[in-house]
């Protein structure tokens, strides 16, 4: 072979792995780029590979999701990484990701899963924890050669909760360690929440682990406007409305074996409350059932009385300073906030604050301050929970003839602030806006149950919308 054949089947071969080289490398996108690899209109080379699903911020209904991309000529398999936080280190401008940078390996720590597969889609058979992931996929070649990370947004998913079967409005709504726990209430229309239906006898209770509704024994009566708590390994339901429209003394409980309700409820074991009342709110403090105001068929009460759970008798305590239904009532450092609730058809921004040690009330400077249209701060029917060591007041209704109120604010001892950025969200494609439910903090999260969906909705304050906004409501 002369010199010049030689030179021109070098330049050839040059050639052609410069080809295979360009393609190989180009199967994502320069960080700097962010090209949407679903857009026609984008360069051929930037579409070589992309990630299908899960889709940015898609909800996902179960713990081991199935992830899908494309794939390229020269990848005989695929690593695929999960992580609690981003891979790019990236800054917003004009609602985009710009000027995004891989992270070096040694500054992502969060990776709770890595897998090399051989096809283009991948179920992983771990259950992930109710969260919001990271992922990102990288070729690499039969001679194992690895290729680079898709560069393009590392998109995220949370995994979405199961609803209940119907909604139940006005339940006795309790959560132990690992379940939550539903009973009776008012059976709401899903898809016209003002259509009101009868109150229910069914307990239904949902399993954090398997992300799961159940059924189980039943009440002996329809109620609905009770209240439920978890004590030890008892879960009590207290006061209501019988279906009869008459508020009920009953106090019955239930065994809870792994959580899970089981056997009849006890009605003998357990003495009812002095006085008649639907509509109360309650809460567990210092081994001590408290039950705080309430309807009791002809008026919105200021009666208050305490249930010891060692001596199985009730006690009244200081009444409310005014008459309350529709309440929501929390301990928080060391006292119980009595928050919202009406004179019977009359919603108050009022906060209550019972001192347990000195049997007395005091008045919160001032008050609930969240506005919403021509309503400011008064509601009923609301949730509240203590999270991030403030007092968090969710939703409620001010007026029974207008929608509840999508309103959150933000309390502590001197003041309460209406966080615009955290109102509940109102429509598609998550649960609206509710009254009538029971919120809870768990694992650091606000989760919604009950009201006129059958959705819940968990509020994560460290998870990020499209624009990088922190704080946001999920199914």
């Amino acid at each position: 072979m002369n010199k010049h054949k030689k030179i021109v089947y070098f330049i050839l071969i040059t050639a052609i792995l410069s080809i295979f080289i360009s393609i190989f490398i180009s199967t994502c996108t320069d960080p700097n780029e962010r090209i949407n690899p679903n857009d026609s209109s984008a360069d051929p080379k930037y579409r070589i590979m992309s990630l299908l699903e899960p889709t940015n911020t898609s909800p996902i209904l179960y713990k081991t999701p199935t992830f899908r991309w494309t794939g390229i000529k020269m990848g005989a398999s695929y690593e695929l990484q999960i992580a609690i936080t981003p891979f790019e280190d990236c800054t917003w401008e004009n609602g985009h990701e710009v000027n995004c940078q891989p992270k070096a390996d040694e500054d992502i720590i969060d990776v709770v899963h890595t897998s090399t597969i051989t096809g283009l889609e991948y179920t992983n058979p771990e259950d992930l924890d109710y969260s919001k992931y990271y992922w990102r996929v990288r070729p690499i070649t039969a001679q194992g050669t690895i290729g680079p990370w898709c560069v393009q947004k590392s998109w995220t998913f949370t995994i979405e909760h199961s609803s209940l079967t119907i909604p139940k409005y006005g339940a006795g709504i309790a959560k132990s360690d690992t379940h939550i726990y539903v009973i009776g209430g008012i059976e709401k229309n899903d898809e016209n929440p003002d259509i009101s239906g009868e109150a229910s006898s069914l307990a239904h209770y949902y399993s954090m682990e398997l992300n799961q509704w159940d059924v189980t024994l039943g009440l002996n009566t329809k109620r609905s406007f009770l209240t439920a708590e978890v004590n030890g390994q008892f879960l009590y339901i207290i006061g209501g409305k019988s279906s009869t429209n008459l508020a009920l003394t009953d106090v019955s409980r239930i065994l809870l074996t792994g959580g899970v309700p089981g056997g009849v409820w006890d009605t003998v074991n357990v003495h009812d409350m002095t006085n008649a009342r639907a509509k109360q709110s309650s809460v567990i403090y210092s081994g001590k059932l408290y039950v705080f105001g309430g309807d009791d068929n002809v008026d919105a009460m200021t009666s208050c009385e305490v249930y010891d759970f060692k001596t199985n008798l009730w006690t009244d305590i200081e009444p409310l300073p005014a008459k309350r239904m529709g309440t929501a009532a929390v301990v928080f450092n060391d006292k119980i906030w009595v928050i919202g609730g009406a004179d019977y058809k009359i919603p108050y921004n009022s906060i209550y604050i019972y001192d347990p040690t000195k049997n007395t009330w005091s008045t919160h400077p001032t008050g609930l301050q969240a506005a919403q249209g021509s309503f400011t701060g008064a509601r009923a029917y609301l949730g509240a929970v203590v999270f991030n060591n403030k007092v968090w007041v969710i939703g409620g209704d001010n007026d029974d003839k207008y929608p509840p109120l999508q309103t959150v604010e933000i309390c502590d001892e001197s003041s309460c602030i209406d966080s615009q950025s955290y109102y509940l969200p109102d429509g598609e494609p998550y649960s609206k806006a509710r009254s009538g439910f029971k919120a809870f903090n768990i694992s650091d999260k606000i989760w919604c149950v009950g009201g006129e969906t059958s959705d819940m909705i968990v509020f994560d304050i460290n998870a990020e919308d499209l624009e990088g906004n922190k704080g946001i409501w999920m199914p």
